[in-house]
């Protein structure tokens, strides 16, 4: 067995483009991974004895379940039996976008390749972005440029130097109702990156704030107001900038400093269902 660690990710940005023929949607985004991780163990079955999976603190049943799915496209990709054992420890909250699905399938992926010693050709990380549209960019982690439908990552030699702080108001949102919903105010004018992009590189926190953006805010605060609330509790408490990640229900709040960022936390705390500091990965 060897043990892996998923690690979650926040959006600086994310702004939907278009819907595709095929149902999906193509999106730019600023993704970046932070140190709350999934705990997973994986080890190899013999030959042809299937995909054992097990979960704790996730219901989800086997078929449904994107790290299994993300295995067995990998066995079949690769002209493999499937044999593994996949035990997948739950830390990042379910529906609160920070990719956790998402990150437990890159790992597990990373490790098959690992195990059986072959690479992860671009063809089968096109793929997997059908299983989960965040595994591309989970795969590599860091700070990343992220478009297409997730399949096209570009790596950034840029980071935020800053103290993220995240809360999770204990609502699920599924993605599937947020990207349908949102589509309904898409523009032929979406919103760009460009400025946060260069907030990133010259490190200027001071622009920041504008430069935050995620297009499924509006529909989810609409749906969800207290998902609103946590967001304003963040800027009351001090935060420079807050924004919900992905299709939420998670928010983080950046910081100057780990003081200011620990006293919003002790002013915050008993009102949400957790909160925490979190780091920057790369």
């Amino acid at each position: 067995m060897i043990q892996l660690q998923a690690p979650a990710k926040v959006n600086l940005f994310l702004e939907i483009l278009r819907r595709r023929q095929d149902g999906y949607h193509d999106i730019q985004g600023v993704f970046q991974t932070i140190s709350l991780a999934d705990e997973i163990s994986l080890g190899l079955l013999p030959a042809g004895k299937g995909i054992e999976l097990r979960t704790r603190g996730c219901e989800i049943p086997k078929e449904k379940n994107t790290a299994y799915k993300a295995a067995m496209l990998f066995f079949n990709y690769y002209s493999l039996p499937p044999g593994a054992v996949i035990h997948i420890e739950k830390k990042i909250p379910l529906g609160g976008g920070l990719g956790g699905s998402s990150a437990d399938a890159a790992a597990v992926v990373n490790g098959l390749a690992h195990l059986h010693k072959v690479p992860l050709e671009k063809d089968f990380i096109k793929q997997l972005a059908f299983v989960g549209a965040d595994i591309p960019f989970m795969l590599t982690g860091g700070c990343a440029l992220v478009e297409g439908m997730g399949e096209q990552v570009k790596p950034l030699n840029s980071s935020l130097d800053m103290t993220l702080a995240i809360g999770y108001p204990g609502i699920e949102v599924d993605s599937g109702w947020a990207y349908r919903t949102a589509s309904f105010l898409l523009t032929e004018n979406p919103k760009t990156c460009t400025i946060l992009l260069r907030c990133l590189k010259e490190k200027c926190p001071d622009a920041l704030n504008d430069a935050l953006f995620n297009r499924f805010e509006q529909v989810v605060f609409e749906a969800h107001p207290r998902v609103f609330r946590l967001k304003s509790d963040f800027l009351k408490n001090g935060a420079r900038a807050a924004l919900m990640s992905g299709s939420g229900s998670c928010v983080f709040g950046l910081f100057d400093t780990q003081d200011k960022a620990r006293a919003a936390l002790k002013s915050m705390q008993g009102k949400w269902d957790w909160i925490k500091l979190v780091a920057t990965s790369k």
